[in-house]
């Protein structure tokens, strides 16, 4: 059976990975599993962030890439949210 999207229901579609640099992810990604094509959004952060119960400012850089059936995510953190506690 497949998802309405096209994906399988009987395996794994997405793997996410946290990285340090999604830039260079991409490039390994891309040239070692043959991942592509990626699309990527800088800065992104959800409203409403918390941290260890207080209200933060956290952001961070997403890419997606695919291969086969899987959905390869890479999320590099963007700032330090211990850092950026709303007080």
């Amino acid at each position: 059976m497949l998802l309405d999207f096209g994906q399988p229901t009987d395996g794994i579609i997405q793997i996410a990975f946290v990285v340090e640099d999604l830039g260079a992810a991409v490039e390994q990604f891309s040239a070692r599993l043959g991942v592509r094509p990626w699309t990527t959004l800088r800065a992104v952060g959800p409203q409403g962030s918390v941290y260890r119960g207080e209200p933060a400012h956290a952001s961070f850089h997403v890419g997606f890439g695919c291969s086969g059936h899987i959905v390869y995510e890479l999320i590099q953190p963007a700032d330090d949210p211990r850092r950026s506690i709303a007080r």
